[in-house]
């Protein structure tokens, strides 16, 4: 009796793994990414965000900041 129950118990799990698998796979597909729903309002966030990630480099992150800063300065 036992040995027969575990035939039908592990079909069962295996396809409820492979639902939940198949249900995440496919949901992961739907759901917006955290590039596509960032706000880029403010331009500074912006860059400080891409550094952080490692878009940028220092280097980079200093150019586009000062260039940045430049541009908003009073004439």
């Amino acid at each position: 009796m036992g040995g027969s129950s575990v035939l039908i118990i592990l079909p069962l799990f295996l396809a409820l793994g492979i639902g939940y698998v198949g249900y995440k796979l496919v949901t992961a597909e739907t759901e917006p990414d955290e590039a596509s729903t960032e706000d880029t309002s403010d331009p500074i966030e912006w860059l400080q965000k891409r550094y952080t990630r490692g878009e940028l480099t220092e280097a980079e992150f200093e150019q586009q900041l000062e260039r940045h800063l430049d541009d908003d300065s009073p004439a």
